[in-house]
């Protein structure tokens, strides 16, 4: 992941463990959240529409499972179906902004160019002979 290559490049390599486990964490954090604030702005449209077109019933998201939408009536289905896309369309039009946001946040990120290898320490007994040899 991009991410992660951004965070390994930019510190150390020593903190390189703790670069790729925070990155990790915020992550995570982030994915919470954003699903959590979806999932409301999802519940609140699909409510807001059902509400006024179930004529005073009860059906609204909490009477929506499985098992019970299979056995609403025909127009009490269809209620729910232009509620749940209807709230689809709320996810998307809020995650544009969003999307954009992070497109011009990451316009901004440093470039840092990627590190080569790192090169073992030279042999402490400066032998020129390859490890092969040394070994009989």
């Amino acid at each position: 992941q991009i991410t992660s290559l951004i965070a390994q490049n930019s510190v150390p390599q020593k903190d390189m463990g703790v670069a790729s486990s925070s990155r990790a964490f915020f992550q995570q954090i982030g994915g919470s959240m954003g699903v959590s604030l979806f999932g409301v702005i999802f519940i609140n449209k699909l409510n807001s529409v059902m509400a006024p077109l179930s004529g005073g019933h009860a059906l609204n998201s909490s009477s929506l499972d499985p098992q019970s939408f299979q056995h609403l009536p025909a127009a009490q289905r269809a209620i729910a179906f232009v509620g749940i896309s209807h709230g689809l369309d709320a996810v998307f039009w809020w995650a544009i902004p969003i999307t954009v946001a992070v497109f011009v946040l990451a316009l901004w990120v440093k470039e840092i160019p990627l590190r080569g290898r790192i090169e073992p320490a030279a042999d402490a007994g400066g032998s020129d002979q390859p490890a092969a040899e040394l070994v009989h």
